[in-house]
C-alpha cells in the first residue's frame, strides 16, 4: 500500500512538472467584455484594438485577444479589417483560411456585416457569442444557430477542430473542459500491479486525457 501511495505521488508530481513547464491559455465564456467599454454608449469610444465599443467587431477582437491569445487589432497583419463585412476579404488577403467549417474559437462571419465568436460546435449547429445584434442595440447575446447560417468561418487561431491555422508548438489550452496540447506528442503510462493505475496521453491532434485503469489495463 505504501508503495502504491509513493508511486501515485510520484506520478502526480511528474504530471505537475510537465504541466507547469509549458504555457497555458485558459479562457472564459459569457459576457466578459471589459466594463470600460460595456458601460459606455454604443460607439462612444474607440477601444484598445481600434474598433468602436460595443460593436460586434470590438467584442470579436476582445475574444481573439483574451481567449485565443492572438494580439488582434484593426490593422492585424498590416491589413485594415474595418467593418465586419470586410473581415473575410481581409483574412484571405493574409492567407488566413475562410471556409464553411466551424471550429471553437473561429470567427463566424456574415458578408452582410456581422461577426461573432464561436463558443461551441455540435453536429450541424454552432453556439456563438456576439455584440450588437440587432444592430444598434450594443448588447451581448449568446445563441445557437445552424452552422450554415454564417457566410463563412475565419480561422485565425482556432481552439479546437476545423481550423487550419496552427498555434505555437508549446501552446496548451482548455477547451470544452479538456486539456488541449497543440503540436505536442507526449505519452506517459503507469500501471501499478494489482491496483488502480493511471494513463496520461497527449497526441499531436491535441487532446490530453488522464484516466484510471484496472490492473488488467481496462478502463
Amino acid at each position: 500500500m505504501k508503495r502504491l501511495v509513493k508511486s501515485t505521488a510520484a506520478l502526480l508530481t511528474l504530471f505537475l512538472v510537465m504541466f507547469m513547464s509549458i504555457n497555458v491559455f485558459a479562457y472564459n465564456t459569457g459576457d466578459d467584455y471589459p466594463s470600460q467599454y460595456k458601460n459606455r454608449g454604443v460607439s462612444e469610444v474607440v477601444d484598445e484594438w481600434n474598433f468602436y465599443n460595443r460593436q460586434c467587431t470590438s467584442f470579436a477582437a476582445w475574444c481573439l485577444n483574451s481567449r485565443n491569445g492572438v494580439a488582434f487589432h484593426n490593422y492585424y497583419g498590416g491589413v485594415h479589417w474595418g467593418n465586419a463585412s470586410n473581415w473575410g476579404n481581409a483574412a484571405r488577403s493574409l492567407g488566413i483560411s475562410v471556409n464553411n467549417t466551424p471550429a471553437v474559437g473561429a470567427i463566424a462571419w456574415w458578408s452582410s456585416g456581422h461577426v461573432a465568436w464561436v463558443e461551441d460546435v455540435s453536429g450541424g449547429s454552432v453556439t456563438i457569442e456576439e455584440y450588437n445584434n440587432p444592430a444598434g442595440s450594443g448588447n451581448y447575446k449568446r445563441r445557437t444557430i445552424s452552422a450554415s447560417n454564417p457566410t463563412g468561418y475565419i480561422h485565425i487561431k482556432d481552439l479546437g477542430g476545423g481550423g487550419t491555422q496552427t498555434p505555437p508548438s508549446d501552446a496548451w489550452i482548455w477547451s470544452n473542459k479538456s486539456l488541449v496540447a497543440v503540436n505536442e506528442e507526449i505519452s506517459f503510462n503507469y500501471n501499478a500491479s494489482g491496483a488502480t493505475g493511471f494513463v496520461l496521453g497527449i497526441d499531436k491532434e491535441g487532446v490530453g486525457r488522464v484516466r484510471t485503469v484496472g490492473m488488467d489495463g481496462n478502463d
